[in-house]
């Protein structure tokens, strides 16, 4: 009985997942994007987890790079990241009840990026946990 309970569980979330867009939930993918090319902070923290974190594959001197919240956010404080307008292309979205993923791609004047933000929804409201980015200079 507990596997039938088991089993109608784990069917019954997956049928409840879309690859449908919520219009919430691209406002909040647009405003962090934007928030970043303005070099807003407040807004990035408003749209970012408390758990949120970067893995950056891009130039540098590492394969990859994980930035925590605080590290992120100072970048763009500082002016060390952000400035650069880019626009945004929504590749692809799914959302399960209170849990989405989103693929976009940004292209800037300077640097291109690939995008993949695992975001949870709050008090209604869409937070990026998670941005695993690929970042590429243009040259």
């Amino acid at each position: 009985m507990i596997r039938l309970t088991l089993i109608t569980l784990f069917f019954s979330t997956i049928l409840s997942c879309s690859t449908d867009s919520d219009s919430s939930l691209l406002v909040a993918v647009n405003e962090f994007v934007s928030a970043a090319d303005l070099q807003d902070d407040g807004t990035l923290e408003s749209r970012t987890h408390k758990d949120f974190r970067v893995v950056w594959n891009g130039p540098g001197p590492e394969d990859h790079t994980v930035f925590s919240r605080e590290t992120y956010l100072e970048k763009f404080r500082i002016r060390e990241w952000g400035g650069d307008p880019r626009s945004i292309e929504i590749l692809d979205t799914e959302i399960c009840n209170n849990y989405a993923s989103v693929h976009v791609r940004l292209k800037g004047n300077v640097q291109d990026f690939e995008s993949l933000y695992t975001m949870v929804r709050e008090k209604g409201q869409w937070k990026i946990l998670q941005e695993s980015v690929r970042v590429s200079d243009k040259g």
